[in-house]
């Protein structure tokens, strides 16, 4: 006999039971796409942010400033750099087509061809230069009034600026956003973003003429560069740099792109060694290589490496069952014809190769159809993503809607390929070994698994189930193997729901303690951003941002974090009895009050810290009316009175007990913090330098405050420790005990609260550039970044889980349903009798209701075992990468899991029951049970 033969029998049975054979197809088409989405969708995310986060700055990895050809030479012969790119500035040239007076130059740089590319550069009109004597220069310019079009000659004479100190009235300028201060007589250099300040008393500008000149020809028109400032006292222009330009120049601008993926953990150290050795300045585009894969030792990779192997586990698995229930409920019927081939000589091995025939064939065509609708979801899924983006990458204002473009490699689709042939192949394995084994005398009788038992009649169980719940229960112990079936593909389903809904809700509780849940969170619809400076840095800044149109108005508090000390009898007797229970947890067992007194450390003269919040008076007034405390007592400058935050919180993670672990995680949250009373005194301490010792301020309350009272204002959450909130008057006063000698700081530094208007501004973009040089000593912050950032990956993270779920809930479908047929089809004979009987529809409906409870108990037995275990796996995962956190198992929904599984369960019953009803007795008593 041919191998074919049996491939030819096996074609035929496949078109004659066209619903097996679709169900089939239909699971391992689903389980393609979901590898798809797994291989695929995970580079096309990573690949999508990485070109989401290059609009902030540009593609390029690093660049290198001010170097020489020599050290070009020796950093493009390194082995872990992949592309350069050479760009140069040539200064400032007077600019007479300019219609702002406040912008009357032009600013010239020259870049090598993939600098453009690099840098981000998008024409508006016209082309880019190809040689060094055509320019574009930045759309801005005409959009304040310029005249300038394409074809226009500009002639430029360049120069570089410096500013001289003039006044000698005048102990210092300062310029904040440039981190420039200048005294009388002295010359500084200043950058090309420096605004242009005309004729003034103060100081005076100069220029010194490089000697370089030119005639250029404007050939197009771009959209302003991300680096250019509106305040800038010129315009951006670009122009061709050639190679024999760059080998002219002294020094020049070199960008780099890393060869990441091969090297991920070398590159960036290699190139800060050079950096130091070159003495010239480097930069590095953190955006981008965040998403490189050169960030392989992060926690971001590790859960996504971690996430992917746990989902294709998951997968495999779900298909595996899926595509085995479908052989093994088709057992009986294939062992039958395969008997007859074996009867005139089919081997053992031919067998089975019928079933990995079937199997593999419908794999054929399986894979392009998965991997098509797998890249289709992908889309939908990026698609989703979209809005959480900006917002995830702290850019939302540069994110356009452009699709995602699907990355698909070599790497990918054979991953996929491998991953499917290998569940295929687990699949059909045990089929077909067991199939392989059986003679065909047996095959062909059709009975090799029934066992000759008797059932007995109990009466105590017909008492309270009656006569429908001891056919049910019969019936299930007879159709054990097909009643296993049905019950593992519904465990399946809940075991899927129960892991996904567990990772879902870890994933959020992560997201919530990694993302910066910090005691203290300005109100986001009241402020835009927050400033930290010292007091003479922010009152220049503060001049700067109130005259800028689009700041609405500002604010001046200040934030003093355990700036002061008070006494341990400040603190209340719930205060205390959360400490103790967290002391417990670290000791793992219950510490006497004496042992808890002792170790806290308790002794003459013990105190605790009191964290300090200043506000303006007009906040301190609304504060006062929100808690109806005595508004002239709060803002009586004189006076240090206080509003107390009575409520808190203590856990096992903010509390830490050196060289101990916490038996388990818990936070202790506390209605009333101290159990002082309204107008007793709080003695606060506070430590001077100047005089090296504790200065005593005591603090009068006036009174006691809900976070939920003061959220219009600002937020407190977890805090561990008290807060007082105190007029400016007061806050300045310990302010300037808490300072520290020769330091232009304090304890309790000043912050400038920001709110927008609306209007176009680059004013926080020019503080944030400004606030990232080296010495700049102030920093800005979106005060919705916690919360936008926490949502957005959120966000993500739901659209991910919701979409795995529903793919993953089809296979989980299909199984239970193929599984539920296949059960019904053998039992139609039992159940035909018993309508012949008399059985009516009422007590039938009865006993499969019985036989779906048995059905739903195995399989919730089932999958409590198999959850369990997944919970406990992604448990320890998550926990050895983020640390000892508070992962609860979220019963509530999981019960909600369970309730639609076994809705599920029931609701295809007794539709598959509904059908069966409708065909003839006779036929159903002469079919097999088959």
């Amino acid at each position: 006999m041919k191998k074919n033969i049996v491939f030819y029998v096996t074609r035929q049975y496949m078109k004659q039971n066209k619903g097996r054979t679709f169900t089939t197809f239909a699971g391992i088409v689903f389980m393609v796409l979901l590898m798809t989405c797994v291989f695929v969708g995970r580079d096309t995310g990573i690949y999508y942010l990485q070109d989401v986060a290059s609009l902030k700055n540009g593609k390029w990895h690093v660049s290198m400033y001010g170097i020489t050809s020599e050290e070009y030479e020796e950093v493009r012969e390194m082995p872990n750099v992949k592309e350069t790119a050479l760009s140069a500035a040539f200064g400032s040239t007077m600019f007479g087509a300019s219609a702002n007076p406040e912008r009357p130059y032009l600013n010239l740089k020259a870049y090598s061809a993939p600098c453009f590319d690099w840098m981000n550069i998008k024409l508006s009109e016209g082309r880019l230069p190809e040689n060094s004597r055509e320019i574009i220069v930045s759309k801005s310019a005409a959009e304040d009034g310029s005249d300038i079009a394409v074809g226009d000659l500009v002639e430029a004479e360049f120069f570089e600026r410096s500013i001289t100190g003039i006044n000698s009235e005048i102990k210092e300028t300062v310029f904040p956003f440039q981190n420039i201060t200048i005294k009388y007589g002295e010359t500084k250099d200043v950058p090309e973003e420096f605004p242009y300040w005309g004729e003034n008393e103060d100081f005076r500008e100069n220029r010194t003429y490089t000697g370089q000149k030119g005639t250029y020809q404007v050939v197009g028109i771009m959209e302003p560069p991300a680096y250019e400032q509106m305040g800038a006292a010129g315009y951006t222009a670009i122009t061709l740099l050639e190679d024999s330009q760059a080998a002219a120049l002294e020094t020049f601008n070199l960008s780099l792109i890393l060869d990441v993926e091969n090297n991920p953990d070398q590159d960036i150290p290699a190139l800060l060694r050079a950096a130091g050795a070159g003495g010239y300045e480097i930069d590095v585009n953190d955006y981008v290589l965040a998403f490189t894969a050169s960030t392989s030792d992060t926690t971001l990779n590790l859960v996504v490496k971690f996430m992917t192997v746990f989902f294709v586990v998951l997968i495999m698995a779900a298909s595996v069952i899926l595509i085995y229930n479908v052989f093994n409920m088709s057992f009986q019927e294939r062992s039958r014809y395969l008997g007859m081939l074996c009867s005139i000589g089919a081997t053992g091995r031919q067998k089975r190769s019928s079933i990995f025939y079937e199997a593999f064939f419908l794999l054929v065509f399986a894979l392009p159809t998965g991997v098509l609708l797998g890249i289709g979801v992908i889309r939908l899924a990026m698609a989703a993503f979209r809005p959480f983006i900006g917002s995830f990458l702290r850019i939302s204002s540069l994110v356009t809607i452009d699709p995602a473009v699907i990355r698909i490699s070599w790497e990918n689709l054979a991953a996929v390929i491998l991953a499917s042939t290998v569940t295929v192949l687990i699949s059909a394995w045990l089929p077909a070994r067991k199939i392989g084994k059986i003679g065909p005398v047996e095959c062909i009788r059709g009975n090799i698994w029934k066992k000759s038992r008797q059932y007995q009649m109990q009466a105590s169980f017909i008492h309270m189930f009656g006569a429908e719940g001891m056919l049910a229960k019969n019936m299930l112990l007879r159709r054990n193997k097909k009643v296993r079936s049905v019950g593992s593909a519904a465990a399946v389903f809940l075991v899927v729901l129960t892991v996904t809904i567990f990772g879902s809700d870890a994933v959020h509780r992560i997201i919530r303690v990694k993302m910066g849940e910090e005691e203290m969170s300005l109100n986001t619809e009241r402020y835009d951003y927050v400033l930290y400076a010292g007091e003479s840095k922010l009152e220049a800044l503060k001049e700067e941002i109130e005259k800028d149109a689009g700041v609405e108005y500002t604010a001046k508090w200040r934030d003093g974090m355990f700036a002061g000390q008070v006494p341990v009898d400040a603190y209340g007797a719930e205060y205390w009895d959360a400490l103790h229970g967290v002391f417990n947890l670290y000791y793992h067992r219950e510490l006497s009050e004496e042992e808890f007194r002792e170790e806290h450390g308790f002794r003459g003269g013990a105190s605790m810290p009191v964290n300090i919040l200043s506000v303006d008076m007009d906040t301190m007034r609304d504060m006062a009316g929100k808690i109806g405390a005595d508004a002239d007592r709060l803002l009586d400058p004189e006076q240090t009175s206080a509003i107390v935050l009575s409520t808190g919180a203590v856990s096992t993670s903010s509390f830490m007990i050196g060289g101990m672990s916490p038996e388990k995680y818990r936070m202790f949250r506390i209605s009333r913090m101290t159990d002082m009373k309204e107008g007793d005194t709080v003695p606060v301490s506070l430590y001077s330098s100047y005089e090296e010792k504790e200065v005593e301020v005591p603090v009068e309350i006036a009174g006691f405050a809900e976070t939920n009272q003061l959220q219009d204002y600002v937020e407190f959450k977890n805090n561990n420790y008290m807060w007082l909130i105190v007029n400016e008057a007061a806050g300045s006063r310990m302010a300037d005990i808490l300072r520290v000698e020769g330091a232009a700081s304090s304890m309790m530094d000043e912050m400038l609260l920001i709110r927008m208007n609306g209007k176009p501004t680059d004013i926080i973009d020019r503080l944030q550039r400004a606030s990232e040089q080296d010495d700049a000593r102030f920093g800005i912050l979106e005060t919705e970044y916690q919360s936008t950032m926490a949502n957005a990956v959120s966000g993500i993270v739901d659209v991910m889980l919701f979409s795995f779920i529903v793919l993953t809930s089809v296979i989980c479908l299909l199984n239970l349903f193929n599984s539920i047929r296949g059960w019904r089809l053998e039992s139609r004979q039992e159940l035909a009798v018993l309508r012949s009987v008399g059985m009516a529809s009422g007590q039938m409906k009865k006993m499969l209701l019985y036989e779906c409870a048995g059905i739903f108990l195995w399989a919730l037995l089932l999958a409590g075992v198999f959850s369990g275990m997944l919970i406990a796996c992604v448990r320890f995962g998550l926990v050895v990468i983020f640390g000892n956190l508070e992962l609860p198992t979220p019963w509530l929904w999981i019960a909600g899991a369970a309730l639609v599984v076994g809705a599920v369960l029931t609701g295809l019953t007794l539709y598959g029951f509904g059908r069966e009803r409708q065909e003839e007795l006779y036929e159903n008593m002469r079919r097999e049970g088959v």
